[in-house]
């Protein structure tokens, strides 16, 4: 194999270990890493004593997206020299995914990560920060959709986006007297939405891969996806069907010293108000 940045073994067995290899960058893609993919299916779907193909990432991750620096290169090229790299690259995971044999990814549960920020107070972090320009309703809505939106660029998992937002702010809605379902909503209209919009997010790359159609090419037509988080937003400074707690379940706010808003900060009373 003459591409170092996709290494392939196969074994007595007949199981082909694929494995990512620019550890020094956590395996993001490039052209490099696109063509050796595309040289290791080329050889192994040949190979009639593969029986199946596991996927890997060298070093401690398995992948990380597109290397920015290589998506900085194309950027700078002619329109004809995007839709290649792109169709390149939905090419690469569409082969991954129609091998004539089974295709196992070897990756550690994204959702781990959410657990880590809530366990060593990151989660409260963010939030008493957020929370601190968010004085009503439709602030807090906002708050939530950006976090929902920003979580899918930066982590970038569509699951991760749904759940460390809503871990996050699940107090502040119910101590505000706002009932759950506001929160799920504002989740999945930022969160779920948002996701296939982003080339490197686990939705994004799917979308493209399944339809064979760069990102960017069909960002413009996915009205629904663009207009549902304006729409959620101005719902909620409008105030319009915003669903309230029953008086008895809300929470009372018992702020820092600082002024911020902590979940260890609110105590709520579920017995009813006599």
């Amino acid at each position: 194999m003459t591409n170092q940045t996709v290494l392939w073994t196969v074994d007595p067995r007949g199981v082909a270990t694929v494995t990512l290899n620019r550890p020094e960058v956590n395996n993001a893609y490039d052209e490099a890493l696109i063509q050796g993919l595309h040289e290791a299916m080329d050889v192994l779907a040949a190979r009639k004593e593969v029986r199946v193909v596991v996927l890997r990432g060298a070093g401690r991750h398995f992948q990380a997206g597109a290397d920015l620096k290589w998506i900085a290169r194309v950027a700078a090229q002619s329109p004809h020299e995007n839709e290649r790299a792109s169709r390149a690259t939905a090419l690469a995971v569409h082969r991954l995914n129609t091998l004539p044999v089974p295709t196992v990814a070897l990756v550690l549960c994204a959702l781990s990560f959410g657990g880590v920020m809530e366990c060593t107070g990151l989660l409260n972090t963010l939030a008493n920060a957020i929370l601190k320009l968010a004085h009503s309703t439709g602030s807090l809505v906002l708050a939530t959709i950006g976090s929902c939106i920003g979580t899918n660029i930066i982590a970038p998992d569509q699951y991760l986006s749904i759940v460390i937002p809503g871990r996050m702010y699940r107090e502040a809605f119910r101590a505000r007297g706002l009932h759950p379902k506001l929160l799920s909503r504002s989740v999945e209209d930022s969160g779920t939405l948002s996701s296939p919009l982003v080339p490197w997010n686990t939705c994004g790359a799917f979308m493209s891969t399944t339809l064979m159609v760069p990102t960017m090419a069909y960002v413009p037509y996915a009205f629904l996806n663009l207009l549902t988080p304006v729409v959620a937003v101005i719902i909620a400074f409008s105030g319009f069907r915003i669903a309230k707690l029953p008086e008895e379940l809300t929470g009372r706010v018992s702020e820092a010293p600082d002024g911020s808003l902590s979940a260890n900060a609110i105590a709520f009373d579920n017995q009813p108000s006599p």
